[in-house]
């Protein structure tokens, strides 16, 4: 058996194609025909040179898909989806509960194409899922972009949401409205949160509301006068920072309130160094929280918020054009202009 796979070698240079031999499977490890897979920013800013992954590889990690072959239990023809990564379950990192930062980390859509490991991104036809590797069955009621979804933007959200400790009656702050952002804002909302949203591109703020938004925010100025109006003065409970901005985490430590939480997930690429008065946070109590990719659990948590909202929020709004694996190319350039919303390649048509 053969898979296609779109691989991709350097900024600025053009995916090639090539016919990949599928291996035979081992113990632990599932086969499965991707039915789709969304092109997420870091994807984006891969293929534009911003982040440095090793070459040559095969992009996309936020990906639904079939099973077709299971040595690790799954029934065959389940509509999946899986965690980020494959973690070892033993190392020192696994153990105190962190998984998400193995030491023998393999990352779907981040590894180097290899003989021994020749399918390990969405952009083709199949995908091979390692030993390690979390995977859970698809709802049917879910449509397969809204799905595809929740293997990255929902479960990095659901791990944002846990570690801020957000509580109803809540006020919460949220920066950055693109799906990251309006994805928290919607499980904010359902948990009982009243929501602020910012984001300097008015453009994408409208479309917040409808995910739960009470009030939307294009300057930092209208954004402080509405979260001390609705706090009397005393600040947000919550500031979640998702924009990927070094303007958003300056913010969201001015917005906190005594004894609130700062959770910081956006700015996953180096953006500078923002100013912190050390004696600020100890008098303020502040707690300061950063969030990279997720565990497990965060994946079962996102999986099951889009069973239960996905008709209460507009998640379909967020899908973009659908390409062919084979223009994929164009995938990108649309990508690229098509801020707040996915743009997905459906490898096997």
């Amino acid at each position: 058996m053969t898979a296609l796979a779109a691989i991709f070698h350097q900024a600025g240079s053009p995916f090639t194609f090539e016919t990949v031999p599928v291996r035979e499977l081992q113990e632990g490890e599932t086969l499965v025909e991707v039915i789709c897979c969304s092109l997420c920013r870091s994807d984006l800013h891969t293929q534009q040179g911003l982040r440095n992954e090793p070459s040559p590889t095969i992009l996309g990690h936020e990906i639904l898909g079939r099973v077709i072959e299971s040595r690790a239990g799954m029934a065959v023809g389940t509509r999946v989806t899986w965690g980020i990564a494959a973690s070892c379950g033993e190392c020192y990192f696994c153990l105190k509960g962190i998984p998400q930062k193995c030491g023998e980390l393999f990352k779907y859509g981040h590894m180097r194409v290899s003989d021994e490991e020749p399918l390990s991104g969405g952009l083709a036809t199949h995908i091979l899922l390692r030993k390690g590797t979390t995977i859970l069955a698809v709802p049917d009621a879910l449509s397969d972009e809204v799905g595809s979804l929740a293997n990255c933007a929902m479960a990095t959200a659901s791990a944002v949401i846990r570690a801020s400790g957000a509580a109803p009656g809540d006020v919460a702050v949220v920066m950055g409205a693109g799906i990251l952002g309006v994805t928290a804002c919607a499980m904010l909302h359902s948990r009982g949160c009243q929501v602020f949203i910012f984001d300097r591109v008015s453009a994408s703020l409208p479309r917040a509301s409808a995910f739960g938004a009470a009030a939307i925010a294009d300057n930092e100025e209208s954004l402080r006068s509405i979260a001390a109006e609705a706090t009397s003065d005393r600040g947000a409970d919550v500031c979640l920072e998702l924009s990927g901005q070094l303007e958003g985490v300056g913010m969201a430590l001015k917005l906190a309130r005594t004894g609130g939480s700062v959770v910081l997930a956006g700015t996953t690429t180096p953006v500078g160094e923002v100013a912190v008065a050390p004696e600020q946070i100890v008098r303020r109590l502040l707690k300061i929280v950063g969030v990279h990719n997720y565990a497990p659990a965060d994946l079962a948590d996102g999986l099951e918020f889009l069973r239960g909202h996905h008709r209460a929020y507009p998640f379909q709004d967020l899908i973009g054009p659908i390409f062919p694996l084979t223009q994929v190319d164009a995938a990108f350039s649309a990508a690229g202009q098509s801020a707040g919303k996915r743009v997905m390649v459906r490898p096997n048509g």
